[in-house]
């Protein structure tokens, strides 16, 4: 017997479910690649013991009520003793109370800080990929973004440094851009959507200040391509209101009611060496080669700095204006590191080399639409993806071996001092003072910022002073009933 069928207007509703067909599975898998090349490469971080500034943040977590280091995080220019060192140049409050929230979670474990980290890098190569296929309308030039941020190796201690976790303001600074390009990418705006945009702004900000560059680049995208013919009209700029007014809150905030200034001279400052540090930053992200590259390298990587700083006016002037707004993202993400004064760092490409990721993927995509009038699709493509996998592996291979070494280098040196220190006191009287000898270089900097959290760290109550070898007879001698002296049997390595 045949099944009765329903009567008119009373049809059986079946939900839709969607069917994931061969050739999305194929856009997704430069991501996954991706997103697997980052964690073998990354790799070596999650041992790493804990390093630096790590010290200073854990330190005062572990310190200071939540209602003290919330005070503290968010009053521009602290002068809470345990946070002096980074508020004194910076306003990063969601960055500081970060580590009051996971503290508590993680303790003084190196490895969960690590794979959180390791974490935030994923999500900021998943939004690269997002982005890229929400600004191009292609998935390939999405997975080719991914691969490019994914295998681009200078800023390595952005993912393997604890102390980089203000990197967080960068997934938040692309979840911005997306959120407004899907806000506005029709005639009615969703402002729903553009709110949560700035409010995402506002929280890469309470992050980074280095991630206002995002809106400039907005901007260069949205007049330059995506509302060029309609400039003249107030609906092309409406959708930067809350924007705007998340700035305006920003600087007044920031600034203490406009009477600090807005850039603190420590950090920042305006000088002929803004040239020099812009050039070197742009050529990093042209083509990341280790400091100090000499010979055939170096040239090799002038001439694609130098390709890279003509390709914004040539694609001007050539009229390419989708281009030439993807382009010019990187400019704005570099120019905000040029005026630095604590001198250059592969690290601080991290956010450049994401704008850099979707730029490249834009005009690669766009060259790649020319070949296939030379090139039979059956053979482009392939060679595509094999360009891209060889890229991956050689980037990857690249962060494996620079966070290895600077792992060995830099956080192992300082640890085997801990231990030594550790192994010789393990316990230090509260109130006194811990005279050290032949630190770690790291311990050393900036007047020794770092030395005091580490010894704080492992025993509460104690400070900590450098003095040099050839004092410590000196130093001996005038020591109170709860000093120590510690001079490590191996010398420190520099």
């Amino acid at each position: 017997m045949s099944e009765a069928m329903p009567p008119p207007g009373n049809e059986l509703h079946v939900p839709l479910v969607p069917v994931l067909r061969w050739g999305q599975v194929v856009s997704v898998l430069p991501l996954l690649a991706a997103l697997l090349a980052s964690v073998v490469a990354y790799w070596p971080a999650l041992q790493s013991p804990l390093y630096a500034d790590d010290y200073l943040y854990l330190n005062a977590a572990r310190n200071l009520s939540f209602s003290d280091i919330a005070m503290a995080a968010f009053t521009p220019l602290s002068e809470e003793p345990l946070l002096a060192p980074v508020t004194s140049n910076y306003w990063r409050p969601l960055h500081i109370l970060s580590f009051e929230l996971l503290e508590p979670l993680f303790g003084g474990n190196p490895s969960a800080y690590h794979v959180f980290l390791l974490g935030i890098h994923l999500a900021s190569v998943v939004l690269v990929w997002l982005l890229a296929r929400q600004l191009s309308g292609r998935w390939e030039t999405a997975g080719i973004a991914a691969v490019l941020f994914a295998a681009h190796p200078a800023p390595f201690e952005g993912v393997a440094w604890i102390a980089s976790s203000n990197n967080a303001g960068l997934p938040l600074m692309l979840a911005a851009w997306l959120f407004f390009a899907r806000a506005t990418e029709r005639e009615r705006l969703r402002w729903r959507g553009l709110i949560v945009s700035a409010l995402l702004l506002a929280a890469a900000l309470g992050f980074r200040e280095s991630t206002i560059t995002v809106v400039p680049a907005i901007a260069a995208w949205r007049c330059l391509w995506w509302r060029r013919d309609r400039l003249r009209e107030r609906s092309t700029y409406a959708p930067f209101l809350p924007f705007v007014i998340v700035l305006a809150v920003y600087e007044v905030v920031r600034t203490r009611f406009l009477t600090e200034p807005a850039i603190t001279a420590g950090a920042w400052g305006l000088g002929d060496h803004i040239p020099g540090q812009f050039w070197f930053y742009l050529k990093v992200v042209a083509f990341p080669v280790s400091e100090g590259a000499t010979g055939s390298v170096h040239w090799a990587q002038v001439t694609a700095g130098a390709a890279i700083l003509s390709s914004l006016p040539v694609l001007l002037v050539l009229r390419r204006w989708r281009m030439a707004a993807m382009v010019a993202a990187p400019f704005f993400a570099i120019t905000v590191y040029a005026p630095l004064t604590l001198g250059v760092s592969q690290r601080y490409v991290y956010f450049p080399a994401a704008f850099a990721a979707l730029a490249g993927a834009v005009v690669l995509r766009e060259l790649l639409d020319y070949a296939r009038l030379y090139i039979h699709p059956r053979l482009l493509w392939p060679g595509v993806a094999v360009g891209l996998g060889l890229l991956l592996l050689l980037g990857s291979a690249a962060i494996h071996r620079r966070t290895a070494e600077w792992v060995e280098a830099g956080p192992d040196t300082q640890q085997r001092w801990v231990d030594e220190l550790r192994a010789l006191y393990p316990e230090l009287p509260e109130g006194g003072t811990l005279y050290c000898a032949d630190v770690p270089l790291v311990l050393a900097l900036f007047n020794d910022v770092n030395l005091v959290p580490t010894v704080s760290f492992y025993y509460p109550g104690v400070t900590a002073r450098r003095i040099a070898a050839e004092d410590v007879q000196e130093v001996r001698a005038s020591l109170g009933p709860d000093d120590r002296i510690f001079v490590p049997v191996s010398p420190a390595r520099k």
